[in-house]
């Protein structure tokens, strides 16, 4: 019996203003008339590789998956992918090369820290369009 390569699951969720440093600056993103307090989102809750597989790039190549899957057949109406990433260097690298931005400092002590990343960026960029 074969066993899978990789696991991941994901949910809706939300990205709210909850007094993020670079609220701001992911806001000026977005047009004014489209500002919100908070902004539809999905979440990666889990992701693994099988350690016989590791470092074969199948990590990054179901990230990207995650992305191409809501950003292009969106059917959950979502802005941002989240992830709350253990607070362990490997990972956070890990999510850093596949785009994501870690959202603030103040979880910097913690067991997890939320990153984000804007699925806008996929996207055509359209001059009518935010």
């Amino acid at each position: 019996m074969e066993r899978p390569l990789s696991f991941f699951s994901v949910s809706n969720d939300a990205l709210k203003d909850q007094d993020y440093e670079k609220w701001n600056n992911l806001s000026r993103k977005i047009s004014n008339k489209k500002r919100r307090k908070d902004y539809p989102a999905v979440k990666i809750g889990r992701l693994s590789v099988d350690i016989n597989h590791k470092g074969k790039n199948i990590g990054s190549q179901v990230v990207s998956f995650i992305k191409t899957w809501f950003a292009f057949d969106n059917k959950t109406g979502c802005r941002f992918v989240l992830v709350d990433a253990y607070n362990r260097p490997e990972i956070i690298d890990f999510y850093n090369k596949n785009g994501f931005i870690l959202l603030t400092e103040k979880d910097s002590g913690k067991k997890t820290r939320l990153m984000y990343f804007d699925l806008k960026t996929l996207l055509p960029q359209s001059p009518n369009h935010t």
